[in-house]
């Protein structure tokens, strides 16, 4: 694929990620898309036989960009990381609040889709070994048993303290992330 082929592939990926995340999944139509990328809608399908086959390439795109964000947080010391991560994840609930209006509809996707079970399973995994690795590194005295389940139940906050913070900017997400790691620093010990 060429220099131009890859950039408008990327470009349609970039416009199917903000049209999901603002439309949702049913509503995203390929006109939409191509408006938002500015290419012609049979571009669409040159490059992905079918809608589900864009979608999934977006969901990639996310995982990638949520292993970028844990990548650049990797070489904190350990005494700062948690609320390194904590920083991470509040501006990014506050300021990219489509990062995670798309990651509840992937789930959505994953939950009703076939197509999309595959990535969304494969996405929780990678999350809980992440999530376990900064466990590790911070909290090394967690019995490895508990450390699956604690990074499950972590994952699970986190999403559903963005998710009453997106539906409701009054929500008070910094005391709940505070109250949060201080049940981690207790199980911890």
């Amino acid at each position: 694929m060429g220099e131009n082929e890859k950039d408008t592939r990327e470009k349609i990926i970039a416009a199917a990620y903000e049209v999901l995340a603002r439309e949702g999944y049913e509503k995203a139509s390929t006109k939409e898309i191509a408006k938002e990328a500015g290419v012609a809608q049979g571009l669409i399908n040159y490059y992905f036989n079918k809608k589900d086959d864009l979608f999934i390439e977006v969901f990639k795109k996310e995982k990638e960009r949520y292993g970028e964000f844990l990548e650049n947080i990797a070489n904190v010391p350990t005494e700062e990381l948690m609320g390194k991560i904590m920083t991470g994840l509040e501006e990014k609930v506050i300021n990219h609040s489509e990062w995670y209006r798309l990651r509840y509809e992937l789930f959505a996707l994953g939950m009703r889709n076939p197509a999309f079970n595959t990535e969304i399973k494969n996405f929780m995994e990678e999350g809980r070994s992440n999530v376990k690795g900064v466990l590790s590194k911070v909290y090394p005295k967690i019995d490895a048993g508990k450390m699956e389940t604690l990074a499950a139940i972590i994952i699970v906050c986190l999403d559903g303290l963005a998710l009453q913070k997106t539906t409701d900017s009054e929500f008070n997400i910094d005391k709940a992330y505070l109250a949060l790691f201080e049940m981690i620093e207790a199980i911890s010990k």
